[in-house]
């Protein structure tokens, strides 16, 4: 690092290490010192002349682009000067959104290399950037359309806050609590708020020492929170981010151990896993948590001991029959992921501990690391659950990426068993998935199989049978097996050199055994090579393309498919070229050679395939390969091409233009080889370049193109996985222990089509065998420092070649076209033929091509800021000059030649295309496009990703991967030093290609537009430039054709980027929006079509633009550090002058107010061109659009747009009324008054109302200091009451903590005017006030709005309700006495859309009266009760949602005792009777609507109401109990007590049960019909004839039901041991027949419970109420808790898995498989069963004896039994269910295992044998048991089977007996 800063004169923080090993690194140092001081004095300059649009927008992508170029390569002191400058610039206030996104990018990428700037070196302020998230992420002016933020500025600010956590000071944690705490209400949406917050805010990774300034002040609080709750509120998930994210950063500092139980056992829920015989699931409001979040927790909290782990392993244990491929479900997808994510997360956990860098980060303390024991436990816990994935049918890729992660840590554990069903799969015909998943697999540890020498030496000698066994996979019939063959074949030979070491044993005396044995198998590679060949030769034949006629064949293209596999086949053979030894290259090329030269092929599949292949072999070794390729093709094609027939022939033989397609492939290699045979090929394309077949001629141009290429451009010559290749003698190296590979070409070829050009070996492998070992050198990685790439670097003899052919035929061309503009003829196949050759030469030319040395244009330069070209070098040779003008010259023969075409041949559209692309190349193609380079990059990472070592990392990559990243690196160089500035040659291009993009033929517009939007992309300069052309050509002029009009709309719409009219510039804006507004019209439907896109477009793309911009004095201070001129490298220029400071305030004042201007006129032009009511109705509505985008909430809407949205309340179309209901709402609220807010002292308050104290420190819940605000109000308030009482509208205040600061409304005498005379309204206000006075408006809008728009689908509409809340908040009561006679009309109107209407303004009324004075509100409510009596009173089932958003949405944030008058008019007996059924429920629905929303405020109203309804519980009417079941669980919602907090005072769930008990012990008193017979059999029915009390019970039961069901699903705490005392009254319910919904009910009941989250100190209520069960007399209600037990203990598994409590429950289902009843027994066996299988019970030796005896119990024989008359039946019975009990217990043992053989399963079969011929139910039930394993061990009997012994195999087998 010293001589790094000696030479850059500062120590850079994080450089890009590739750069050095470029070719040209000598020159980068200086050229990045040069970069980065223009960046610094340009971006502080910018600032200072403060122009955020575009200067600072551009020097900012600069900085971008140098970061991507360099890395962080400046000094400590300018990096912390940049991210000081961005900080203050993304918290200017009302900063744009769109530069909000560009800065927090831009500093999120410098804050993220956390382990360059440590806490010391950087502190950053939290409470801006929290304010920063607060306005963009909570915005309140979103909803309304005030504000329009672009979708992706949420995941750019939640990575800024990622990144800048870490350096939030030490006192931050606790400010953010203090603020964020008082947020923290259980009941309300902002504990999601909170906690958000907190997730995202709160710093973790500060060092030990200060911990009790971090994570100590909350997680014990935070932990608590979390365990009080027990149904998966909103919050869980995104706080248990929280909890993985402290956990990681402070690894062994926090003890997890009373935890780790329940987070499991809440992950495990989170699956929703269909438990049981009945499978019944519960709705849950979460998906579960997030498998990336809960295996960073899992990992972080092992360590010490091996609890996490064990608990784990349970965890897996559980879930495993769930991964069989046979159990496919909803769960799937979400568990699949938990065989990747949780093994990822245990590498990086190891790699951090073992091989990360040492940082400033806390160390996790050497007691707490892992070790090897815990390394080989974890293994093996994931063993069974990722082998029983693989063949799953969604889950093999997460299998493999978990393998590899294991494999990398117990290659011995996991690789042989992969292997042993790999072999299998292989010989598998009739399941082809098997191998596909298993060689996925296998492909994905293969370098864990040659690294592992260690652990697992037999690694290297499965090698070669796995390449030689996969061979038959090459099938031209199967597509899928075919490309994951190539994959296997290319991963292993890119890991292993091909060299044949059979003879190292004479000459080598070290090696060990297994090396002997390896160099003798490496005798086979050259037999392997050559099968592989016979494969692909035969793939080859049968991918012949066949066509019928000629027509078809000129138009045929390939397919997908065949395309794939021809790159597959070609990276395949390329890669295995790559590792070959000299000799046994030799044997491929021969063969490949002989095949190609007795063959002819079709050009276009299998001619392409082969041809491919002549170039891989080429690429390697170009000397042999050219000398027998070359000859033979040109000798070929220039024999056929002699005769002057040929040379006109339109279809051309296919031997010519085979040889000529392997031609133009063989080309694409090393130069030095090349022009050996420059004299060849030049007579080659002599001979060929004019042909006048189109195919012919188009090949040989690609000859052409790929010669010139060859000999300009710089690339590496060698990918070989070796630095020093494969020619150094044998003594050197040992290739068998080097690790590297990587399916670099195959991944590739994967998602890009590109051809792999320079891939050769580096020397010679001539070498005899005596010298050196290949074997001792598989599988090496690659070292940056040491690669040794061989680059190709374009000589003078290249260069002077590549002009020659560029003299000899592009000149000759150019000339054509030349004579052809000047009248000269000239055919349209010679045209074409011409630009072909032009085109393709330019291509091959283009990195020796320079760019034109123009002045950039002034007159589209808008900015203040200054530009200069990115000068970057590449390596490009020098050419003396030579080609300096090329460029301009073909730019200007274009442009002529287009206008000559335009004007005489415009129907040519070949050439036309040709032009275009031409055009294309000669702006933006310099040897590299982006659209490659960005395909390219995203396949590099996907390879990186898919093949780096994930333990070490450190990039130790494979060395043809780090080729290639090196590669990338140079061509990225390449695309930024061709950017530009925007010249002359560059406009006359991109105007032509907007006439191109208008013009008649839809083929040209398409791609002229394609290029035209590339050229935007390229130059920002040129999208302003053509935005008066393009809009001309919208005009509404009759001389304006279709054609140009339809091509201007899709240039306007703009494929894939942001539209022209979202554009941030005022006036593109401005012309933008009023052209399309005036466009003309066309009745097509393409036109429509296009339109209708572009509207949508301009609503997802356009975000708010600012009109005032402002530079704060803080942005100015902190570009002061990036001027200094003592720093190194120093600013390239000076900051400005006092003088030019004033200057830029000045003229940023001038700019706002422009802005201002346009922004006004651009609304007067639109509301003018709607009044005068010229335009179409379309575009009058879409102008109208236009107006709402425009709604601000920093400049007043003007008078005339207020104006015209008021008057279009009352347009006849449907559209417009909406458009102007939600701008009007917008417009209300950009009008709405300022209130005063004063600061109060809750507690003060509390003393003033009450002679209580406030109680000190955390008391969450109803404290003195908090019920002042409470609803308890016994009659209407009176005026002094009301004007005394301190409002507190938000409902979650006060409930966790009061704000340090906490504010409220000021008296009522401090607030401003509201109802104020027509003088004092300002002339918007005034257009509002003006129309709703007006009775007329008034009616037309009222009838408007209680029209039906859509039959039975219209609802609530919440924009009318902003409209009408606006305007009586703003206006008070002025408008209603206009209102007054139409709301008494519309509640007598019994219509649908009518009391909709009604609903929505009542709801805004009651919302609208918040800051009136208390007679006006008295007043209203005088006038509103009558009416709100009336409509509850006659809802119906259409209206009665309305209603309930209506008293839902007026109860929001309001104080309840604001609402008195509504809450009381609720209250008064909603249970009358007097209207039917419907009318009660109704009733109690809005009522509980309209409590819900004042939460734990009304605890009053809450016991009012349950004393009630306790009345009710046994109504007649199902939906009004239904009703009251479900409002009941709304009541005891709020019956939660938060850790430390004090207890409710709303209604308690444990008196209510306890009332309810004795009154349901009835029910087992009912009737039970049926004897009480020996086999006990019952059966219960309700009868019609029962008594009223008989009916009251089951009425409440039911009632009672509805209320579990729906607090289970609902309430935080736990079930209560009161809820669980229910079980065995209701258990009997679920079978009965007579009655389906009690039977349903109970069902689901059964179901909730069972599915409950249950803490320790509840288990034992749970079990005891299983007893109760168990000892009833009902067979049904045992059946049931059977059932309702096995998914209550699954859902439970870890609290309930105590000895005392698994000892409890064994002896009762023991206990009940001796039950009398038969199916008793056997649902005891089911549970066992299902108990056992997921590890609740272990099978003991104990258990098995029981077992056993209970089967050994003694029957008398069958003769006895049939002729002793003294024969005891009932013993008899008695000893049947012993030893039925005894057999179902050893079959729920069999029954556990259904995809294994475990050790003692054997001899359990053994034993049931025994009971085959036992009198029956025992004879069925063993056969149901060989039955169903039999069914269960099917597929995997060849492997189970090796459990037994022969003679129990014999036994099963036995085909009389007939078991298996």
């Amino acid at each position: 690092m010293s001589s790094r800063s000696d030479k850059l004169g500062f120590s850079p923080q994080k450089e890009i290490i590739y750069n050095k090993v470029l070719p040209y690194s000598e020159s980068v140092d200086e050229e990045s010192n040069s970069q980065i001081a223009d960046i610094k004095a340009n971006l502080a300059r910018s600032v200072q002349l403060k122009e955020l649009r575009p200067g600072v927008a551009y020097w900012t992508a600069r900085l971008h682009t140098y970061i991507n170029l360099y890395g962080r390569k400046f000094s400590k002191a300018d990096h912390l000067a940049f991210i000081q400058l961005y900080h203050e610039l993304i918290t200017i206030p009302d900063l744009e959104f769109k530069l909000v996104e560009s800065f927090s990018k831009t500093l999120n990428v410098l804050l993220k290399k956390r382990n360059i700037l440590s806490r010391d070196d950087l502190v950053l302020p939290w409470r801006p950037l929290y304010e920063l998230v607060k306005r963009i992420l909570y915005s309140s002016y979103e909803q309304l359309g005030m504000q329009w933020i672009p979708g992706s500025i949420e995941g750019c600010l939640k990575n800024l806050v990622q990144s800048a956590r870490v350096y939030f000071s030490d006192e931050s944690t606790q400010e953010m609590l203090d603020e964020w705490r008082p947020l923290m209400c259980p009941f309300d949406y902002t504990m999601e708020v909170a906690i958000t917050y907190f997730v995202s805010f709160l710093p973790t990774t500060l060092p030990p020492e200060k911990h009790h300034m971090g994570f100590k002040l909350w997680i014990d609080e935070f932990l608590q929170i979390w365990d009080s709750y027990h149904n998966s509120p909103q919050w869980e998930g995104t706080l248990l981010e929280l909890f993985a994210r402290v956990a990681e950063d402070n690894i062994g500092y926090i003890d997890w151990k009373p935890y780790i139980e329940k987070f499991l056992t809440c992950y495990l829920r989170g699956f929703n896993l269909p438990v049981g015989s009945k499978k019944l699931q519960v709705a849950r409001r979460t998906k579960g948590y997030a498998n990336g979040v809960m295996a960073t927790l899992i990992v972080a909290m092992m360590g010490k001991d091996q609890e996490a782990l064990t608990h784990l392993k349970t965890f897996f244990k559980a879930v495993e029959s769930f991964f069989h491929p046979s159990n496919a479900g909803k769960f799937t997808f979400k568990l699949q992921r938990v065989l990747h994510k949780i093994p990822q997360a245990f590498i990086n956990r190891l790699h951090r501990e073992r091989y990360a860098p040492e940082s400033w980060q806390n160390r996790i303390p050497e007691d707490y690391r892992l070790t090897e024991s815990d390394i080989t436990m974890f293994v093996e816990a994931f063993k069974p659950v990722i082998f029983l994935a693989i063949f799953s049918k969604m889950g093999h890729l997460d299998a493999a990426v978990g393998l590899q992660c294991l494999s990398l840590v117990r290659p011995e554990l996991v690789i042989p068993q992969l292997l042993e069903k790999t072999y299998a799969a292989l010989e598998t015909l009739t399941e082809p998935h098997q191998l596909t998943a298993t060689l996925s697999c296998v492909v994905s540890v293969a370098r864990s199989m040659l690294k592992g020498r260690k652990r697992f030496p037999e690694g290297p000698t499965h090698v070669l049978p796995l390449m030689m066994a996969v061979l038959p996979g090459i099938d031209p019939n199967d597509f899928i097996k075919c490309m994951i063959t190539f994959q296997a074949i290319s991963t292993f030979v890119a890991l292993v050199p091909l060299v044949d070491c059979s003879q190292a044993h004479l000459h080598w005396t070290d090696l060990t055994e297994q090396e002997r044995e390896l160099c003798s198998a490496t005798a086979a590679f050259e037999d392997f090579i050559t099968l592989f060949m016979e494969r692909c030769f035969i793939l080859i034949e049968n991918s012949t393309f066949e066509h019928t006629t000629s027509q078809d064949s000129t138009q045929a293209k390939v397919n997908r498919q065949e395309n794939l596999v021809e790159v597959g086949l070609a990276s395949t053979f390329s890669t295995m070229l790559n590792q070959c030894s000299p000799q046994i290259y030799q044997v491929a090329l021969d063969k490949l050679f002989r095949y190609m030269s007795s063959r002819v092929f079709e050009t276009k599949v299998a001619g392409k395939m082969l041809a491919s292949l002549c170039r891989s072999t080429v690429k390697v070794n170009p000397t042999k390969a050219l000398s027998k390729f070359i000859p033979h093709c040109s000798r070929i094609v220039l024999s056929l091409t002699s005769s002057e027939e040929v040379q006109n022939e339109v279809e051309l033989d296919n031997e010519l233009l085979f040889n000529l397609q392997v031609l133009s492939e063989i080309v694409r290699c090393d130069s030095a080889v090349l022009l050996t045979y420059k004299s060849t090929i030049l007579k080659v394309l002599r001979a060929t370049l004019h042909l006048r077949c189109k195919q012919g001629y188009q090949l040989a141009s690609t000859v052409l193109k790929y010669f010139l290429k060859a000999m300009t451009i710089i690339y590496p010559l060698e990918y070989c996985s070796i630095a020093e290749g494969l020619s150094r003698p044998i003594s050197e190296y040992l290739p068998i222990r080097v690790s590297s590979t990587v399916l670099k070409y195959f991944l590739k070829a994967m998602t890009i089509i590109y051809p792999l050009e320079y891939c050769s070996i580096a020397e010679g492998l001539s070498r005899p065998i005596s010298e050196y070992l290949p074997i001792r050198h598989w599988g090496t990685t690659g070292d940056v420092e040491s690669l040794n790439i061989q680059w190709h670097i374009p000589t003078p003899k290249g260069v002077e070649a590549a002009k020659e052919f560029f003299d000899i035929f592009f000149h000759p061309e150019i000339e054509k076209i030349k004579g052809f503009v000047q009248g000269q003829p000239l055919n349209r196949d010679e045209l074409l033929q011409s630009l072909t050759i032009i085109l393709n030469t330019i291509v091959g030319m283009a990195f020796i091509l320079p760019r034109w040395n123009k002045e950039p244009l002034a007159d589209v330069n808008y900015s203040r800021a200054d530009y200069n070209e990115m000068h970057l070098t590449t390596g490009v040779p020098d050419t003396g000059g030579v080609f300096n003008n090329t460029r301009e010259e073909v730019a200007n023969l274009m442009n002529d030649l287009q206008a000559y075409m335009l004007q005489n041949h415009a129907d040519d559209t070949k050439s036309m295309l040709h032009i275009i692309v031409i055009y294309s190349n000669l702006v933006s193609y310099f040897g590299c496009s982006k659209e490659e380079y960005n395909s390219r990059s995203h396949s590099f990472a996907l390879v990186k990703r898919s093949m780096e070592d994930k333990l070490r990392k450190n990039k130790r990559h494979l060395r043809p991967l780090l080729i290639d990243r090196i590669y990338l690196q140079h061509d990225f160089r390449r695309i930024n030093s061709s950017k530009g500035l925007y010249t002359a040659n560059d406009r006359v291009i991109v105007h032509n290609l907007v006439t191109l993009s208008t013009s008649h033929y839809s083929v040209v517009r398409t791609k002229a537009q394609e290029v035209l939007l590339q050229c935007y992309d390229y130059y920002s300069a040129s999208r302003h430039d053509t935005v008066s052309k393009v809009l001309a050509g919208l005009k509404e002029d009759k001389d304006i054709p279709h054609h140009q009009f339809k091509g201007s709309l899709y240039i306007m719409v703009g494929h894939g980027r942001p539209p022209f009219a979202c554009i941030h510039r005022w006036k593109v804006l401005h012309d933008s929006w009023l052209a399309i507004i005036q466009a003309g019209h066309s009745e097509k439907p393409s036109i429509t079509a296009v339109m209708d896109k572009l509207m949508v477009k301009i609503q997802k793309h356009f975000s708010t633009v600012a009109v005032n911009y402002q530079v704060t004095d803080e942005c100015l201070k902190a570009v002061d550090p990036l001027l200094d001129s003592a720093a190194v490298p120093a600013a390239s220029k000076p900051g400005l002058s006092p003088d030019e400071l004033k200057e830029a305030t000045i003229w940023l004042e001038g700019r706002n107010q422009e802005n201002t201007r346009i922004y006004n006129n651009l609304v007067e032009s639109l509301v003018n061109l709607i009044e005068d009511g010229n335009l179409r109705w379309k575009f009058s509505q879409l102008a109208l659009g236009f107006l709402g985008l425009l709604i601000r909430t920093d400049i007043p809407f003007p008078p005339s747009g207020v104006r015209l949205m008021v008057n279009s309340l009352v347009h006849e179309a449907l559209t417009v009324r909406k458009i102007a209901i939600a701008t009007v709402g917008a417009i209300l609220k950009q009008q709405k008054r300022p209130h005063k807010k004063m600061v109060i002292d809750p507690v003060a308050q509390a003393l003033s109302t009450s002679s209580s104290a406030s109680e000190e420190g955390l008391n969450p819940g109803v404290r003195s200091d908090n019920t002042w605000h409470h609803y308890d109000c016994t009659h209407p308030p009176t005026k002094d009451e009301w004007e005394k009482m301190v409002f507190v509208e938000k409902t979650h205040w006060g409930y966790y903590q009061w704000p340090k600061s906490f504010e409220v409304y000021a008296p009522m005498s401090e607030q401003p005017k509201l109802g104020r005379s027509i003088e004092e309204l300002s002339p918007g206000e005034l257009a509002i006030y003006t129309a709703f006075s007006d009775a007329d408006f008034v009616e037309r809008l009222i009838r408007f709005l209680s029209l039906e728009e859509r039959k039975g689908k219209d609802k609530f509409q919440s924009k009318r309700f902003t409209l009408f809340k606006g305007l009586f908040r703003n206006f008070d009561d002025a408008f209603l006495p206009v209102l007054k006679p139409h709301l008494q009309r519309l509640s007598e109107d019994t219509q649908e859309s009518s009391q909709r209407c009604l609903s929505e303004i009542v709801s805004a009324l009651i919302r609208g009266y918040k800051h009136w004075p208390y007679e006006k509100i008295e007043k209203l409510w005088e006038f509103l009760v009558p009416i709100l009596r009336t409509v509850l009173g006659q809802m119906t089932v259409e209206t009665i949602r309305d209603w309930n958003t209506c008293f839902t949405a007026a109860s929001e944030s309001r104080d309840p005792r604001k609402l008195y008058w509504l809450l009381e008019t609720l209250m008064e007996s909603p249970i009358r009777g007097d209207g039917g059924s419907f009318s009660d429920a109704s009733r109690l629905f809005v009522l509980q609507g309209c409590l819900i929303q004042q939460e734990w405020r009304v605890p009053s109203l809450l016991h009012r109401l349950l004393a009630y309804l306790e009345q009710h519980l046994t109504h007649t009417y199902k939906n009004v109990r239904d009703r009251v079941g479900n409002v009941l669980s709304w009541i005891f919602l709020f019956d939660y007590t938060m850790p430390n907090g004090n207890v409710t005072t709303s209604p308690h769930t444990q008196e209510f049960a306890s009332k309810l008990l004795p009154r349901l012990t009835a029910l087992k008193k009912l009737v039970i019909e049926g004897g009480a017979s020996a086999s006990n059999m019952e059966v219960m029915e309700v009868q019609s004839s029962e008594d009223e009390a008989r009916q009251d019970i089951i009425k409440l039961s039911k009632t009672v039901m509805k209320w579990l069901i729906g607090s289970i699903g609902k309430m935080f705490s736990h079930v209560t041991p009161e809820m669980l005392q229910f079980l065995p009254m209701l258990a009997p319910l679920e079978t009965v027949e007579s009655d389906e919904e009690l039977s349903e009910l109970a069902c689901l009941t059964l179901a909730c419970m069972a599915q409950s989250l249950m803490p320790s100190h509840i288990i034992p209520h749970a079990i005891k109420a299983l007893e109760q069960v168990a000892i009833g007399t009902s067979w049904h209600g045992k059946c049931s808790m059977l059932q309702y037990m096995q998914v209550m203990i699954f859902y439970n598994l870890y609290a309930i898995s105590q000895p005392q409590y698994v000892e409890q429950i064994k002896n009762l289902i023991v206990g009940l498989l001796k039950d009398e009843r038969l199916e008793v027994r056997e649902a005891a066996a089911t549970t066992l069963s299902g108990l056992f299988h997921c590890g609740f019970f272990k099978m003991d030796s104990q258990l098995q004896k029981d077992f056993e005896k209970l089967c050994k119990t003694k029957l008398p024989a069958k003769r006895l039994r049939l002729q002793d008359p003294q024969f005891n039946a009932e013993a008899f019975y008695s000893s049947i269910i012993q030893r039925h009990a005894g057999v179902l217990g050893l079959s729920a043992c069999i029954q556990s295992c259904p995809y294994d053989v475990p050790i003692w399963m054997p001899q359990i079969l053994m034993d049931l044998t025994d009971h085959l011929h036992d009198p029956q139910p025992i004879e069925l039930t063993v056969r149901k048991t060989f039955s169903d394993f039999r069914r269960t061990h099917h597929d995997n009997w060849q492997e189970h089977k090796q459990q037994f012994t022969d003679d129990q195999l014999v036994i099963l087998t036995d085909p009389c007996r007939s078991f298996i």
